[in-house]
C-alpha cells in the first residue's frame, strides 16, 4: 500500500535567486515533528510488515540509524525514512508543497539513500494534482548514495494552468532508509500571461476568443490551439489577438508559445461558448372566442419573461406558422387577429448574447365557426368573390331562434350566410 505525508510548511511561492524565480523552497527547518505516525500529518501505515514510525517518512534533525549518511549536503531538519525491521517492505511517498503557473522548471535537492538490489528505488516525480498524472524527475537505484546533491534538472512540458507537487517515493525491501533535504524548484523564465474574453457569434453558431497577451521574457509569441490548427496565429505579439472562429460548443485550449522567441510557453484553461439559451422565454398563448360574422379570432400572447443567454434579452419576436407576426415586443400581452383556423405560435427572445436561438416551445391557437345557426352566419362578399368552402357533413338541425321563419323545412340541417347589400348596383354572390 502507498503511504503519504503532506509537507506544506516553509515553502516559498516567490523570490529571486541568481536571476531565477524561486517556485518552491523547502529545507524542513522550523518544522517540529515527533517520530510517531500521529505526528506526521497523514501516513498510511499499511506498508507490508512495517510496524512503527521508523519505516515511514518523518522529520528529524539527525542522521537516522541507517547505512546512508548526509552530513555535508544535509543540515538541520530533513525528511527521512529509517530502518524499522527486517520484515518491512517500504512503499511510502513524501508530498512536498504545491505550485502552478510554470511550463518549465529546474528541480534540485540533497539526499542519501540505501539502495540494495534491483528492486530498491527512490522515485522522484512532479505530480500534476489537476490531472493526477506524473512527470518523471529521476529514479535513483542500483547503489547506495551518501551526501549527494541532485543537480538542477530542467523539467519541460508542464501545464502552467495546473497545480503540481514534488513527490518522493521510496520502494525498498526492509532497507536502511533515505534522507531528503534542501529542495529547490526554480524557473528560469517568466512565462507569457494572458486574459481571455469570449466573443460570441451565435447567429452563426460560432465564437472567437480575444487573447490579451503580456509577453514577459519572450520577445514574441505564437498563439496556438488544440481545436483547429488553421486558427493558429504566428507572431501574435503583445496586446489583443482574436483567435477563431470556432464552432459553438467546442472546447478550446490556447497555448502561448514563447519558447521560439527566447521565452517559455504557457497553456491557458479551456474556453468554450455553447451558444445556448440559458433562460428560455416564458409566454402563454390563449385563443379567444371567434367573431363568426367576420370569420376571425384574437390570439393573446402574454410574455412574462424575455429569457436570455450570456446577457438578458431586451425584446421578443412572435412567430405564427413560422412567419414573423410581431417584432421586438416587450413584456405583457400582444393581441394578434387571424382568420379562423389552427395556428402554431412561438416566441423568440432577442437582444441578448450567448445563444444561437432562444425560443419557447410551439403552442397551438385555434378557433372556428360552423355557421349552422343563424347567429353564426358567415359574411360573404357581394362582388362574386367565392367564400371559403365548408364541410357540412357534421352540421345538425339546430334551433335558429328568430331565423326559424325563413326555413321551408325546419327539420333540415342548414348553413347560414349573410351579406351587406350595397346602396346601388348589382349583388353578385
Amino acid at each position: 500500500m502507498l503511504g503519504f505525508v503532506g509537507i506544506l510548511l516553509g515553502l516559498s511561492s516567490s523570490g529571486e535567486v541568481l536571476g531565477q524565480t524561486t517556485v518552491l523552497s523547502q529545507n524542513f527547518d522550523g518544522i517540529t515533528m515527533g517520530t510517531t505516525p500521529s505526528a506526521v500529518y497523514t501516513i498510511d501505515n499499511g506498508n507490508s510488515g512495517c510496524s512503527g514510525a521508523a519505516d515511514l517518512w518523518r522529520i528529524t534533525s539527525a542522521n537516522p540509524s541507517c547505512s546512508c549518511t548526509c552530513n555535508t549536503d544535509c543540515s538541520g531538519n530533513r525528511a527521512v525514512i529509517d530502518y524499522g525491521g527486517a520484515a518491512c517492505s517500504q512503499d511510502v511517498t513524501l508530498v512536498v508543497g504545491s505550485f502552478s503557473g510554470y511550463a518549465s522548471v529546474d528541480v534540485s535537492f540533497d539526499y542519501a539513500a540505501d539502495i540494495d538490489g534491483t528492486s530498491d528505488q527512490l522515485i522522484v516525480v512532479l505530480y500534476d494534482e489537476t490531472t493526477m498524472t506524473s512527470t518523471p524527475v529521476t529514479v535513483i537505484d542500483g547503489v547506495d548514495v551518501n551526501d549527494t546533491a541532485f543537480p538542477a534538472t530542467t523539467i519541460n512540458g508542464l501545464n502552467s494552468s495546473n497545480t503540481y507537487s514534488l513527490r518522493f517515493t521510496y520502494i525498498a525491501a526492509y532497507e536502511w532508509g533515505v534522507q531528503i533535504d534542501n529542495i529547490l524548484i526554480v524557473s528560469n523564465c517568466n512565462p507569457p500571461i494572458a486574459t481571455t474574453t469570449i466573443v460570441p457569434d451565435c447567429v452563426n453558431a460560432q465564437f472567437s476568443i480575444d487573447v490579451d497577451v503580456t509577453l514577459n521574457d519572450a520577445t514574441d509569441i505564437n498563439i496556438t490551439n488544440d481545436a483547429d490548427a488553421s486558427k493558429n496565429v504566428p507572431n501574435a505579439g503583445s496586446g489583443i489577438t482574436t483567435v477563431g472562429p470556432f464552432a459553438a460548443g467546442t472546447d478550446v485550449i490556447i497555448t502561448l508559445e514563447g519558447t521560439p522567441y527566447g521565452g517559455c510557453d504557457a497553456t491557458l484553461a479551456a474556453e468554450t461558448e455553447a451558444c445556448a439559451c440559458s433562460t428560455i422565454p416564458v409566454a402563454a398563448v390563449t385563443s379567444n372566442a371567434p367573431d363568426c360574422g367576420a370569420g376571425t379570432f384574437d390570439i393573446d400572447v402574454n410574455i412574462t419573461n424575455l429569457g436570455g443567454g450570456t446577457t438578458a434579452n431586451t425584446g421578443a419576436n412572435i412567430y405564427v406558422n413560422n412567419v414573423l407576426e410581431s417584432s421586438n415586443v416587450g413584456l405583457g400581452t400582444t393581441i394578434i387577429n387571424k382568420p379562423d383556423d389552427t395556428y402554431t405560435v412561438y416566441v423568440e427572445g432577442n437582444g441578448g448574447t450567448g445563444f444561437a436561438t432562444c425560443v419557447t416551445a410551439d403552442e397551438s391557437a385555434a378557433a372556428g365557426c360552423t355557421n349552422d345557426v343563424c347567429a353564426d352566419a358567415f359574411t360573404v362578399a357581394t362582388d362574386g368573390t367565392p367564400t371559403t368552402s365548408i364541410d357540412v357533413s357534421n352540421y345538425t338541425n339546430t334551433p335558429n331562434g328568430s331565423c326559424e321563419h325563413h326555413l321551408s323545412n325546419e327539420n333540415t340541417a342548414d348553413a347560414w350566410f349573410q351579406f351587406v347589400a350595397p346602396t346601388s348596383g348589382m349583388v353578385n354572390i
